[in-house]
């Protein structure tokens, strides 16, 4: 029985921003549409983290899942799913632990719910048949992934990749991957191990993961020492006939007993090659940032495009027309959206229609769709975000209607 969480305003697909402008006005105005999934208490933010899908579409519904519950120990996850006149429930999960869970699709278009948990393996649920909230199978675990944290993932046709810290050593980023129908794995592969004796540490945590032909790319951020010390972004390729042959590339490097920080959010493969990172940085002695760093797919050179204060961001290219670059951010009690120009080497801020009435506060956690979590692409640019002071939190829907309207 599936529960009905929120509802639409006014009826119909979603709560539409529009009202009555002027021609000047529509131009330089962006309408997007806007709607509360759901809200309650949470311990940590239900979209804590920056790695992990929490968005997907299967060319009729929308998926995402929240994680709710007083404790950091246990806590109630819920998959939900778009309706006509709103979001309902459509499953729910128990033993959620302090990190929230994710979801991905198949290639034929079944879910993939995956969280982690306590001192264990991560429980990884396989949809056995599209659209039904009934049946999920567990899929088995190799030996040694008795424990991860920090889990990154991605789908490769039916290939599920994951990107964790677990043993040997507590700490040691490793890679494994699994064929969902015959339940084969390969790994877990070590790709750096940890070290704690001397600073900065090694310690590779939140893992972008983007599946391309033999192999995948993968982004980490190394935490340098304990609390938000961030040093380092480091870029691999990863083959799957030989994982141990990656060579991580420096993205970003900065030194972290200045109070600086470098941190990456989320990753887009473009469809000329280019790599697109979000990522935070803080300079000695300023303030947080947003920027946006550039892999070449021919020089295969990094470079950074600052677009504003700090957010939490996610690039989005349409799938119909090759090129064309959009940026959502999370912004205090706001959003934002900028157009990537050039490539995605610089980026403007595209003005949107007002926020007011809708009650945000504090957003932060933003996840925006995207292809590697095996989901299909809808025309324009939407992710879910999460807005509130704990305990209290809302988790929230948008999307942008780029085909509407012209940015100014």
């Amino acid at each position: 029985m599936k529960n009905r969480i929120s509802q639409w305003i006014p009826a119909g697909w979603f709560l539409l921003l529009a009202g009555v402008l002027s021609p000047v006005a529509q131009e330089s105005e962006m309408d997007f549409e806007l709607t509360r999934i759901d809200s309650g208490k949470a311990s940590v933010s239900p979209y804590w983290g920056y790695n992990a899908p929490k968005l997907v579409f299967d060319g009729e519904h929308y998926y995402t899942l929240g994680r709710w519950g007083p404790r950091q120990d246990a806590a109630r996850g819920v998959v939900y799913r778009s309706a006509e006149a709103g979001w309902e429930s459509f499953l729910e999960l128990q033993g959620l632990h302090h990190q929230p869970g994710m979801v991905l699709l198949d290639s034929q278009r079944r879910l993939v719910v995956i969280h982690a948990r306590r001192d264990a393996g991560p429980r990884i649920l396989h949809q056995r048949r599209h659209g039904d909230p009934r049946g999920f199978a567990p899929i088995a675990l190799p030996d040694g992934l008795d424990r991860a944290g920090y889990i990154g993932a991605a789908m490769d046709g039916d290939r599920l990749v994951l990107g964790f810290i677990g043993r040997p050593g507590t700490y040691s980023f490793q890679t494994a991957w699994v064929d969902l129908d015959s339940g084969s794995w390969s790994g877990p592969y070590v790709l750096a191990q940890e070290q704690r004796t001397k600073e900065p540490w090694t310690t590779w945590l939140y893992p972008l993961i983007v599946p391309d032909g033999d192999g995948f790319h993968l982004v980490v951020s190394n935490n340098a020492y304990r609390s938000s010390y961030y040093n380092r972004i480091n870029y691999l390729f990863v083959r799957y006939e030989d994982p141990a042959s990656a060579v991580a590339e420096v993205v970003a490097d900065v030194n972290p007993w200045k109070q600086n920080l470098a941190f990456a959010q989320a990753v887009c493969r473009a469809a000329d090659g280019a790599l697109l990172v979000t990522a935070v940085r803080r300079p000695q002695g300023g303030r947080h940032q947003l920027l946006v760093y550039r892999r070449d797919p021919g020089t295969r050179r990094w470079d950074a495009a600052t677009v504003g204060n700090a957010g939490v961001a996610a690039v989005f290219e349409n799938p119909n027309e090759s090129g064309q670059l959009w940026m959502s951010s999370t912004s205090g009690p706001a959003l934002r959206l900028y157009r990537g120009e050039d490539g995605g080497r610089s980026w403007a801020a595209v003005v949107l229609k007002r926020l007011e009435g809708f009650g945000l506060r504090s957003t932060f956690f933003l996840y925006g769709i995207t292809p590697a979590s095996g989901s299909l692409l809808p025309d324009e640019p939407c992710a879910v975000f999460s807005s509130g002071t704990l305990p209290e939190t809302e988790l929230w829907f948008v999307r942008f209607r780029t085909r509407d309207q012209r940015p100014r």
